[in-house]
């Protein structure tokens, strides 16, 4: 049944529901917000933001 979807759905079906406002803390930039943090040893601090993971998926 699920080969049934095309995949590019499922992407669309995400990005529409983050900029609708329903996934999110609804700030003004749902795309900026902060998932994750982490130190690295070079002192800097590295994020993943909505942006980010969308880009990755």
């Amino acid at each position: 049944m699920i080969s049934n979807i095309p995949l590019m759905v499922v992407p669309l079906v995400v990005f529409n529901l983050v900029v609708a406002g329903l996934v999110g803390g609804g700030g003004a930039d749902p795309w900026a917000t902060e998932l994750y943090s982490m130190h690295m040893f070079s002192g800097g601090i590295w994020r993943m933001t909505l942006g980010d993971l969308m880009l990755v998926l």
